[in-house]
């Protein structure tokens, strides 16, 4: 094992980010992609991505945390990992889709979303649509009618909000699979894509484990989940990070400090720890 520099990307490089994604996808690179902003947030991020130090050559992906609960911590993801996820996915799946980009790339659901659609067999959709406005977001779903093969796009809760105050979450059954992360899909908007025939599930997971590694409150294929004394969720997997950037521990089982409950054989998120 041996070191190399960091390739860094900012979110809003196009064509140049999403080569430096090839490369890392090869094992041919160590990638970070930047926040394309100049705000105190963004030196945090690149503060703690520290783009100047080398890292090892196992690394694929250096991500940030969304800092929830204080400064950005700097996730090592190794090839692997990432390797793993994709195909945890697909197996999960049954298919291979091809994505569709809309989240933003510099958070670990972007960037696991352009690295499924360029692993092989996919095919990566870049639309030039702002997600966050629903009008732009149903016209784009409604032209994947026109696409032949089969289709999957990552979305956040927000989008289905927007969607149905202006009645068009239909729009989204034209993808074979829609998946919802950062943050719970209430029962009562699953229910509703339901009705509409759209192929929707909830996505839990953390940055330190390549995104989401449980669906609809199962685990993916070779993930362990459990709870601690303290009704912590742990996570062990072959998608958990490998470190931190500072803090070079590693990381075989993940407390996501989430209060869980198993009860039901389900994995349902309660609250936090911290």
């Amino acid at each position: 094992m041996s070191n190399r520099g960091l390739l860094t990307v900012t979110a809003t490089d196009g064509s140049v980010a999403i080569t430096a994604l090839r490369s890392a996808l090869a094992g041919e690179a160590s990638v970070a992609v930047l926040p394309s902003s100049n705000t105190p947030r963004t030196q945090a991020v690149i503060a703690a991505i520290a783009p100047q130090l080398p890292v090892s050559d196992e690394i694929a992906l250096i991500a940030t945390t969304s800092g929830s609960t204080g400064n950005p911590k700097a996730v090592l993801l190794s090839h692997a990992a990432v390797m793993a996820s994709i195909s945890a996915v697909n197996t999960e799946l049954g298919f291979t889709p091809q994505w569709h980009l809309v989240l933003p790339l510099q958070h670990i659901a972007g960037t696991m979303t352009a690295l499924r659609g360029l692993a092989a067999d996919s095919t990566l959709h870049q639309p030039t649509i702002n997600a966050a406005d629903p009008m732009q977001l149903a016209a784009y779903s409604k032209s994947v009618k026109d696409l032949s093969g089969l289709h999957a796009i990552a979305l956040v809760p927000e989008h289905l909000n927007r969607l149905e105050v202006i009645g068009e979450l239909g729009a989204l059954k034209h993808f074979h699979k829609v998946v919802v992360g950062a943050g719970a899909l209430d029962l009562t908007m699953k229910s509703k894509l339901m009705d509409y025939g759209i192929s929707v599930v909830s996505s839990y997971g953390l940055t330190e484990t390549c995104g989401g590694i449980v669906w609809d409150g199962l685990p993916l294929n070779s993930v362990a989940i459990s709870l601690n004394q303290a009704n912590e969720v742990l996570i062990q997997s072959e998608m958990n990070a490998t470190s931190y950037r500072d803090d070079l521990n590693e990381l075989t089982i993940i407390n996501t400090h989430d209060i869980g409950d198993l009860s039901t054989g389900k994995l349902q998120i309660k609250g936090r720890s911290d």
